[in-house]
């Protein structure tokens, strides 16, 4: 799945960027659905703030020990949208739009949720520093 740019022709710079981002959308899904609590830990900086589905900021300690316990298992991410948008050459968000299946504290689920992480160059590396994920209510019929 290709991202779409939030201008129609990003600047050379910007299109790195995008395309930089692009790439970590999908480490990061991969790590999710392999549990690879190591290659999480490069994506995450070290002082994140992600709102979970409840509306609990959790860190990234609290993050790699859901992957890591088993507490939380991805076992299907199919991202249907992703939107970049490049703030500048060390900033950047993304949404991703994403039909998810797993079990969270031994319950199963299957949902589509969207995503809003930001990405920032910190000391040479793309970490994601902030999130928040949030069930999307799909009308019926």
């Amino acid at each position: 799945m290709k991202s779409v740019a939030s201008s129609p022709t990003p600047s050379a710079p910007a299109a790195a960027v995008l395309a930089s981002i692009e790439q970590l959308e999908t480490r990061l899904r991969l790590a999710q659905l392999a549990a690879d609590v190591p290659a999480l830990a490069e994506l995450l900086a070290d002082d994140l703030l992600f709102a979970d589905m409840q509306g609990r900021l959790v860190g990234k300690a609290e993050d790699l020990e859901a992957h890591r316990s088993g507490l939380l298992r991805i076992t299907a991410a199919r991202p249907l949208q992703q939107l970049v948008r490049v703030l500048n050459e060390t900033t950047a968000v993304a949404s991703v739009l994403a039909d998810m299946e797993g079990t969270a504290a031994g319950q199963p689920f299957h949902q589509q949720v969207r995503y809003l992480r930001v990405w920032a160059r910190q000391a040479g590396h793309w970490r994601m520093v902030a999130g928040h994920v949030t069930t999307v209510v799909v009308p019926e019929g």
